[in-house]
C-alpha cells in the first residue's frame, strides 16, 4: 500500500463516437491537463477499461513521489494505460486514432463540457471507483455500466 495525495473521488470514463474525428479534441484534452486534473484520450484496445484505474493509481504514485517519465500527469495515465515507459511506443499504443475512443477525465465536469462541444456520442460508460481508508487506496473497483 502507498500513502497517496488526494485522490480525485470523481473519476469517471466514457467510450465515445465522434462523427468528426480527434484531433481537435486531444488539443482540448491537453489544455485541460494541468496538475493533478487530467483528461486523457485513449484508444479503446481490448482490455483498456480494466488498465484505467491501474493506470491513474500508477501515474498518481510516480507524480506524488516526483519520479514520473514525463511533465504531466496525463502523459503519465497513457504510459500506464500502453504498458510502457516509453513515450514514443505508448503514445504510438494508446493515444486514440479513430473515430471511437475512451475519454478518462478526473472531473465529470470535464467529459460533459467535451460530449456537448464536440457533439460526441457516448457507447459505454464506466463507473470507476476508489475507496480509500486513511489516504491509504484500500478497494478499486470497475463496474460497466453500459
Amino acid at each position: 500500500m502507498y500513502d497517496l495525495p488526494r485522490l480525485s473521488n470523481d473519476l469517471c470514463a466514457v467510450l465515445v463516437r465522434s462523427r468528426h474525428g480527434n484531433a481537435k479534441l486531444i488539443e482540448q484534452a491537453k489544455r485541460m491537463s494541468v496538475g493533478s486534473e487530467f483528461v486523457v484520450v485513449l484508444e479503446p484496445i481490448k482490455g483498456i477499461e480494466n488498465r484505467l484505474l491501474p493506470a491513474y493509481l500508477g501515474a498518481a504514485i510516480r507524480q506524488s513521489e516526483g519520479v514520473m517519465h514525463s511533465s504531466s500527469l496525463s502523459m503519465e495515465i497513457i504510459l500506464f494505460a500502453a504498458g510502457t515507459m516509453n513515450i514514443g511506443k505508448a503514445l504510438e499504443t494508446a493515444v486514440a486514432r479513430g473515430d471511437e475512443f475512451v475519454l478518462f477525465a478526473s472531473r465529470t465536469r470535464y467529459l460533459n463540457y467535451l460530449e456537448s462541444r464536440f457533439n460526441l456520442v457516448v457507447v459505454k460508460k464506466y463507473d470507476l471507483c476508489i475507496s480509500e481508508v486513511s489516504g491509504q487506496v484500500a478497494i478499486t473497483a470497475i463496474r460497466d455500466d453500459k
